[in-house]
């Protein structure tokens, strides 16, 4: 740049710089973008200026912006330096903290979390293994108290029947005797002259013993 160019850019300080930016001064943007860029560029300019020119100016502020975009887009530090020169020059923001401001806090969230995420999926996992086995232990219980059930039920209805058998078994044979006597009484073919007869032969022998004729 031409010296006497350059001479007739007014030089503000850090204070102005500022009062220019956020309390609305009377100089237009324009210029105001101006004074930046010279300011930046000068290589006489005090590092203070440099550092508000690039942190609090207009410029600073589309850098930042720009690198957080670049940022999200999965860009990697040296490429977004590059073309941060490409599209500012060498006025870029070498040491900041907006190239770090999206990944730190994903960072510090991924070294928090990732244990708590640990610890977390155990537990769930010991929780759902009890729970698996306490549901296990206790349909067990239900098919061994309905097993339980089933067998009580089976061994009363078979003693009941054994004792109806018994009953019927002892009635039945009550009743045989009874027919057995009835029916000698009412038995058309019983023979009643042999009973006759041997009445008669026992009277004989009686009356031959007694010599009774």
């Amino acid at each position: 740049m031409d010296k006497a160019k350059h001479d007739d850019v007014p030089r503000i300080n850090g204070y102005s710089l500022y009062q220019m930016s956020y309390r609305g001064g009377r100089i237009a943007p324009k210029e105001l973008l101006t004074y930046i860029f010279m300011n930046t560029r000068d290589g006489t300019a005090t590092e203070s200026i440099r550092v508000i020119a690039d942190s609090e100016g207009y410029v600073g502020k589309r850098q930042k912006k720009m690198i957080k975009t670049l940022v999200r887009k999965g860009w990697s530090k040296n490429e977004i330096f590059y073309e941060m020169q490409r599209v500012f020059g060498n006025d870029v923001v070498t040491e900041n903290k907006a190239f770090d401001d999206e990944s730190k806090p994903l960072l510090t969230a991924g070294v928090v979390l990732l244990p708590v995420l640990f610890c977390g999926s155990l537990f769930l996992l010991r929780q759902a293994r009890r729970i698996r086995l306490e549901m296990a232990i206790s349909q067990t219980r239900e098919a061994q108290k309905i097993r339980l059930e089933q067998i009580k039920a089976s061994v009363g209805q078979g003693a009941t029947k054994w004792s109806d058998k018994q009953h019927e078994g002892d009635f039945k044979s009550t009743s045989s005797d009874e027919q057995q006597i009835d029916h000698s009484g009412s038995d058309p073919d019983f023979n009643t002259e042999r009973v006759s007869k041997i009445d008669k032969d026992l009277k004989k022998e009686i009356f031959k013993k007694l010599k009774i004729k």
